[in-house]
């Protein structure tokens, strides 16, 4: 693996426009480049109890029929036998939880009910500090961890009994709680790589994802190949930032670089001898990208999805957890309010719901333990549930918000098919 950091400096058109300055080490990039009613509103919502986020967003592109899926396997240490062409984009959200202390990797079931549990342990953890006194008494049966209520004298607000009624019934609840705070979750995104598919992947690309942009080393020299590479990296640059973390190196110029990140894999290894000779393919594309879009790339890993032994993965595993940690949104605090506004739209999941509109979304605000009345906060919820890929919302279209971006995908894939799989 070799680390790659060009030599050039990011263009002006790239400088971020005249916005808020905000200091706050808290808040997420996304909320920072908003205005300054925004970044009020969501400080102000921290003030109810807050998470630190450390979400991990993998979106992986290329030209089709380059391995990406098997790769996606070998990443989640599954078997390769049955493994089909990606039709449209496939989301994979077995949920796999990064152990913090280690950076083991660790697949769980994707299910409405793990997802619950998830959010109902962040809530937890989030709220118990502001309202929950924290002892040693013996734990419940169905929990791993304990809280004992202790209520003070002093009259207390109905929003306070409201998180405190909540917090009772998550412990009370059949649900196996579990500690969140030392783990990190990943989701990954599979994209198609047939041409036909394009257009709408820009509907899933998000600013804070990172890419993982593949390119077969056997077929290097082909021009629609190098033309498939460099259009991924061009359009990635389409969403680059320069991040508080970035920036404080380009001043220190060690490195230039930009957000999001990109890692360029080089697989079918296994049809050359020479590792070097592989490199020099791969580099081949990386060398010739826009200057700009160079500023992207992280590292380059070169694999043969077949033939490599399990070290080759946990390098790369390492090496996206790693990349991680130093994004910009890194270990931001979340407001626990926006935690319940999670829970109440996977309720609506949970009954079959996809699209809400604007006014149902009201009700659901309105009803979470912390009520969010004001339709601007409500806006920012969704402008920053957009920005990060959970939820797709256009402020022109308020009657249609999506709730599960892989239903819209699959909806793309009943109305564009790729030659390949046309009847």
């Amino acid at each position: 693996m070799s680390k790659t950091s060009p030599e050039v400096t990011p263009d002006t058109h790239l400088q971020e426009p005249a916005a808020p300055v905000v200091e706050d080490s808290k808040i997420p990039e996304q909320i920072k480049k908003m205005d300054h009613e925004s970044i009020a509103i969501y400080l102000n919502a921290l003030e109810s109890g807050s998470e630190r986020r450390r979400d991990i967003n993998l979106i992986i592109v290329g030209k089709k029929s380059v391995g990406k899926t098997s790769l996606v396997r070998r990443l989640f240490g599954e078997e390769l036998q049955s493994v089909k062409s990606t039709n449209g984009i496939e989301i994979h959200r077995r949920r796999c939880r990064i152990n913090l202390s280690n950076w083991e990797w660790n697949k769980v079931l994707d299910t409405r009910l793990v997802k619950e549990t998830s959010i109902n342990n962040r809530i937890l953890q989030a709220q118990s500090p502001k309202i929950l006194n924290m002892t040693k008494e013996p734990q419940p049966k169905r929990a791993k961890m304990n809280y004992q209520f202790a209520y003070p004298e002093i009259t207390e607000s109905p929003l306070s009994k409201l998180a405190k009624d909540e917090l009772l019934s998550i412990i009370g609840s059949a649900v196996d709680l579990q500690d969140e705070d030392g783990y990190a979750n990943l989701t990954v995104w599979d994209f198609a790589g047939d041409i036909e598919y394009y257009n709408t992947h820009q509907t899933f690309l998000n600013s804070e994802a990172i890419f993982l942009v593949v390119a077969n080393l056997h077929d290097i020299d082909d021009t629609v190949s190098y033309g498939t590479f460099n259009f991924w990296m061009d359009t990635i640059h389409c969403y680059g930032s320069i991040n508080d973390k970035t920036e404080a190196v380009l001043l220190e110029g060690a490195h230039n670089l930009l957000d999001p990140p990109v890692i360029a894999i080089g697989t079918h290894k296994d049809k050359f001898q020479d590792e070097e000779q592989c490199r020099k393919r791969l580099e081949s594309y990386t060398d010739k990208i826009f200057k700009d879009s160079k500023l992207h790339l992280r590292s380059i890993h070169l694999i043969s999805n077949t033939e490599d032994v399990e070290d080759a993965f946990e390098k790369l595993r390492n090496d996206i957890f790693a990349t991680a940690k130093s994004t910009a949104n890194w270990n931001r605090e979340y407001p626990v309010k926006f935690i319940q506004m999670e829970k109440a739209i996977n309720s609506e999941l949970t009954i079959g719901k996809q699209i809400i509109s604007f006014e149902r979304l009201k009700e659901l605000g309105e009803k979470i333990p912390l009520p969010i009345t004001d339709n601007k906060e409500l806006h920012l919820f969704l402008r920053y549930q957009h920005e990060i890929g959970n939820v797709i919302f256009f402020e022109d279209i308020p009657s249609y918000i999506i709730l599960d971006p892989q239903w819209l995908a699959n909806a793309f894939t009943c109305i564009v098919t790729a030659q390949q799989f046309q009847l």
